[in-house]
């Protein structure tokens, strides 16, 4: 549907850590945060087969080219157990029937897909 699932990440002792909320959008509406803030000479990744299209991003005023791009990574679930242990071991846990999915598209998009597929 021309949209990107993104997020802006920062490596800090081993594992990612948000700069800010996930999000959804096309590819010319995401905007960086402010790049001043990170480490001096910040490395820009972009991951999943989205990065096809462009390799420029937006931050503030400033465009933005990607210094890698890796377009055969995707979601797995065993890469959640890096996030998932410390969680666990730090007493951060659920009860399942309080755990719910995150859905960062809307129904009325899901609706918009349905229609072009037909």
């Amino acid at each position: 549907m021309g949209e990107l699932y993104w997020g802006a990440y920062q490596v800090c002792n081993g594992v990612a850590q948000p700069l800010t909320s996930d999000g959804l959008c096309p590819q010319k509406a995401i905007s960086l945060p402010p790049l001043d803030a990170l480490a001096s000479d910040p490395l820009i990744i972009g991951a999943g087969d989205g990065w096809q299209y462009q390799a420029k991003l937006r931050s503030a005023d400033k465009c933005i080219t990607l210094d890698q791009i890796h377009p055969d990574i995707g979601p797995d679930a065993e890469d959640l157990l890096t996030l998932a242990i410390p969680a666990f071991q730090q007493g951060m846990t659920s009860a399942i029937e309080n755990v719910e999915p995150v859905y960062l598209r809307n129904t009325i998009s899901w609706k918009k897909r349905q229609r072009l597929r037909s």
